[in-house]
């Protein structure tokens, strides 16, 4: 137990802004640290869609970000489709709730703006649980 912390009580995770800047074995790294937390322990992790998953304007948001994020040394580094966080999640044995994309969070109303405050299809929330331990009988 850090700071107060005690992984062997059920938490909620807020895992946000963060997976493009690690590795793939980075996130695979804290997502197997998770998956030891007590069960019904929650994850929400948002990650970045890779280029063909992203809408245009979500497209060149990143081109802009992506370049500008590199020369200030922080690249992004891992882009996933809904599929791949699935199988993540999956490999380290948590359970996948639910996925929200951007169009999905935000009024339709504001995806029809013509100017710079229109939103984009860019990333996406993952909702995970820790699921209850089987207890080995044998």
């Amino acid at each position: 137990m850090q700071a107060g912390f005690d992984p062997g009580r059920p938490s909620l995770v807020s895992w946000l802004g963060v997976t493009m800047y690690l590795t793939s074995e980075a996130i695979r790294q804290t997502l197997a640290v998770i998956s030891g937390f007590a069960p019904g322990t929650e994850l929400i992790v948002e990650h970045l869609l890779p280029a063909e998953l992203r809408d245009d304007t979500g497209q060149a948001y990143a081109e802009l970000v992506t370049a500008a994020a590199a020369e200030q040394g922080e690249p992004w580094k891992t882009f996933l489709s809904i599929e791949q966080m699935d199988a993540l999640l999956l490999e380290h044995r948590l359970q996948p709730i639910e996925y929200a994309r951007q169009r999905e969070t935000i009024d339709p109303a504001e995806w029809e703006r013509t100017d710079a405050l229109r939103p984009c299809e860019l990333s996406v929330l993952a909702h995970a649980s820790v699921p209850a331990r089987l207890l080995n009988t044998t």
